[in-house]
């Protein structure tokens, strides 16, 4: 996928490091701006405006970086614009500190679930364009994960620890949710 810009976004952020959940909160009227921007985001992905989203996330996270809800939305609207890459990093660096979101949440963040399944088909479309992607692999496996699709998650973790093996979060979760007594290497 080739890398979303959005014009007037604040940097992107350095995945490298993981996100710092025990950060301390920000002044109170400076988290307060921050969630109403984040509001802003959310309206603006529901209405499908996937790149105000994107934006609004971004000025939301500037001052509220430790936010794990935040970057995972992030990881949304990248995965909703086709920015493979970049949403697996945001979504590794998420599920490295949680679990991530459950289907409910998912959901509830589309205005229809056609919108998602489309998105989603457009993903599995790309994979099978790019079988070498681990990044988009990682990225269906979250989304597979987070529909409670464990059984094809794993099938896609396996195949990115096998594509690279150092990938110690996706060995991790292919252990995490591999059935009892199934292979899971």
């Amino acid at each position: 996928a080739v890398p979303v810009e959005v014009p007037g976004a604040a940097p992107a952020s350095d995945y490298s490091q993981p996100i710092n959940t025990l950060a301390p909160p920000p002044a109170e009227d400076v988290t307060q701006a921050s969630v109403s921007t984040f509001d802003e985001a959310r309206s603006a992905f529901l209405q499908g405006d996937c790149r105000e989203a994107l934006a609004k996330t971004e000025q939301a996270l500037a001052k509220l970086p430790s936010d794990a809800a935040m970057h995972e939305f992030r990881a949304l609207c990248q995965f909703a614009l086709g920015s493979y890459t970049d949403a697996a990093a945001t979504l590794y660096a998420v599920l490295s500190v949680g679990p991530g979101w459950d289907w409910t949440t998912m959901a509830g963040l589309y205005p229809d679930i056609d919108v998602y399944t489309g998105q989603l088909r457009k993903l599995e479309s790309f994979l099978r364009d790019n079988p070498a992607s681990t990044s988009a692999r990682f990225v269906l496996a979250y989304h597979y994960l987070t529909q409670g699709n464990t059984d094809a998650a794993v099938a896609e973790l396996k195949q990115v620890v096998a594509r690279a093996p150092d990938d110690k979060l996706s060995a991790q979760l292919v252990k995490q949710f591999s059935k009892p007594g199934s292979e899971a290497e």
